[in-house]
């Protein structure tokens, strides 16, 4: 008879034998420094929040600000009256032809709410379009590049007199670059049904100038093949307006070879003065960036950097607004500050990788931009000038 199993084997069989596993030094993670793009991000609320009671200020003090929104309540109370607004005799006068309906029938509808709470309401909205035009540019720019590029472009946008000018008041053009930005969302984030409706929408606001943003997206599609589907449905839905247009253009153009006003006048040719209505610190950015790409162009004989898809499309937005330089010159210059502040912020970030740099520049341009607004439109309030405002 055999003798019975070994020990070691025994040990085996009731699962007490374990083997010695190796130590292995654990990996230290390294966290993601997250301090600029929380300071941006305070940056961006403070700047909005600030502008917000600024516009809420001058809102009170002035009521419904600009000669443009007496125009547009005259149109719209006679769509509120049951009347023909688009093709009425006033829209023919001020604008050379049929005035396109969307803005005035928005207004028509407030008004049927009775004189006060109308009245209410479009204060409300001429006190929230400027921050809004801030927020959604800023929101296009954290979606579509980072929240460091949305900060500074908020800063250079917040320096504009021109995009103060024409935004702190309820015209179509505030809702255009209101509606914009969202619509570029939408289309580069593969949105179809919310782009067709944004952009339908910006045709039937504004005509002739929504044609040069729908443009300028049109483009976009057609030079890096991106959702060209999205445009033909926004096309169509769109022609009617296209050709009413086309038709009345002449007329159009008529109205703008004249000066529609003082500001007009004095900006046509007046390089120090378009300058001081850009705004001095937007000057002082658009300066650098020009140094900045004529140096490295020379250096490198190339573009410095490869441009993000919402660069390429600034690009071609801002070079979609030059007949509004060429017919209504201070018109650009708050058309054109959403685009030119993106390509500029996209510099800047590229420039301030370190946030021993990023961080006192980012701080130190938005005391300086928002400081600038501030203090010049309180002027405004007290004694009714504004130091680099024209009209």
């Amino acid at each position: 008879m055999r003798p019975s199993t070994s020990r070691k084997q025994t040990r085996k069989e009731k699962g007490s034998y374990k083997r010695r596993r190796k130590k292995v030094p654990e990996k230290k993670i390294r966290r993601k420094d997250t301090l600029p793009e929380k300071i941006s991000l305070l940056v961006i609320f403070i700047i909005i929040f600030s502008t917000l009671i600024l516009t809420s200020t001058l809102t009170i003090k002035r009521g419904l600000a600009g000669e443009d929104i007496l125009f547009h309540t005259k149109i719209a109370a006679l769509y509120a009256s049951g009347q023909d607004g688009m093709f009425s005799d006033l829209a023919f006068k001020v604008n050379g032809g049929p005035y396109p309906p969307l803005f005035h029938i928005m207004l028509a509808m407030l008004m049927l709410l009775g004189p006060y709470t109308s009245l209410f309401i479009v204060e409300v909205m001429q006190a929230l379009a400027y921050p809004a035009v801030l927020a959604v540019t800023a929101f296009l720019v954290y979606k579509k590049m980072n929240l460091r590029a949305a900060a500074f472009t908020t800063i250079i946008m917040v320096a504009s007199v021109a995009l103060f000018d024409r935004t702190a008041q309820l015209t179509p053009q505030a809702l255009d670059m209101i509606l914009f930005p969202l619509a570029l969302y939408f289309f580069m984030d593969n949105k179809k049904a919310a782009y067709v409706i944004t952009m339908t929408a910006i045709i039937y606001n504004h005509g002739a100038w929504s044609f040069l943003l729908f443009g300028s997206v049109i483009l976009y599609s057609l030079l890096y093949k991106k959702n060209r589907e999205y445009n033909v449905y926004a096309f169509i839905l769109g022609l009617p307006m296209l050709l009413i247009t086309l038709f009345y253009l002449p007329g159009y153009m008529s109205v703008h070879d004249k000066y529609a006003s003082y500001q007009e006048q004095y900006l046509a040719g007046n390089v120090i003065g378009y300058i001081e209505y850009t705004g001095l610190i937007v000057g002082a950015f658009i300066l650098a960036y020009l140094i900045y790409m004529v140096v490295e162009l020379i250096r490198k004989k190339r573009f410095p950097y490869k441009l993000s898809a919402l660069e390429k499309m600034a690009s071609l937005w801002l070079l979609s607004l030059i007949p509004i330089f060429i017919t209504i010159s201070d018109r650009f210059a708050s058309y054109a500050m959403p685009p030119v502040a993106i390509l500029i912020s996209g510099m800047m970030v590229r420039r301030l990788r370190k946030r021993e740099t990023f961080i006192p520049v980012l701080i130190g341009t938005a005391v300086i931009a928002l400081a600038f607004t501030l203090i010049s439109w309180s002027i405004q309030v007290k004694t009714g000038s504004f130091p680099f405002m024209l009209s």
